[in-house]
């Protein structure tokens, strides 16, 4: 496919940077999490950005309470990430991803996209994806620049099996 892949924590990680000189990261309560979020920072070269005292923070909130209480409440979600986002502000955070694709759109819909008296920004890391697509499509459009299309991440589908898959679902051949 011709179109941009975005690795939305890559793309919202190195955006954090941009807005401060110190990031973290509030994760899901899991510890598989906070060690993937740590992997990440090394693997992006952006250890030197975080904060000194642990980058990653797990919210107090198992995942399973979190998509059953909080999808009927959402502010045990939005309180959860708050406290640890202040957590990491205090601690000296100075732009803080919400690393969840569950979490990060119900505190964006919340209104909790900062803390610490709207100083320290909270990013929603499927927003930064999606703006970041945008402004590469509107890039390449443009300017003829071209965009990162995966090929790094993923390896592209043979045209034979993608035609394939395209007619098990009655699509037309590419």
């Amino acid at each position: 496919m011709d179109i941009p892949v975005i690795p939305v924590s890559e793309a919202t990680l190195k955006f954090a940077t941009l807005l401060g000189q110190r990031i973290g990261v509030v994760t899901l309560y899991e510890p598989y999490w906070v060690i993937h979020y740590r992997e990440l920072l090394r693997k992006y070269g952006l250890e030197a950005f975080c904060i000194d005292k642990d980058p990653v923070r797990s919210v107090d909130l198992t995942t399973n309470d979190a998509a059953s209480k909080g999808m009927k409440e959402p502010k045990i979600i939005v309180e959860a990430v708050r406290r640890k986002a202040e957590e990491l502000a205090e601690d000296g955070a100075e732009a803080i991803q919400v690393g969840c694709g569950m979490f990060s759109p119900i505190c964006t819909m919340a209104g909790l996209s900062s803390v610490k008296d709207g100083r320290v920004p909270l990013l929603d890391p499927l927003l930064v994806g999606l703006k970041t697509a945008e402004m590469m499509v509107t890039f390449h459009q443009t300017l003829g620049m071209p965009f990162r299309r995966g090929l790094n991440a993923y390896n592209p589908i043979p045209m034979d099996d993608l035609n394939r898959i395209r007619r098990s679902f009655n699509l037309p051949p590419v």
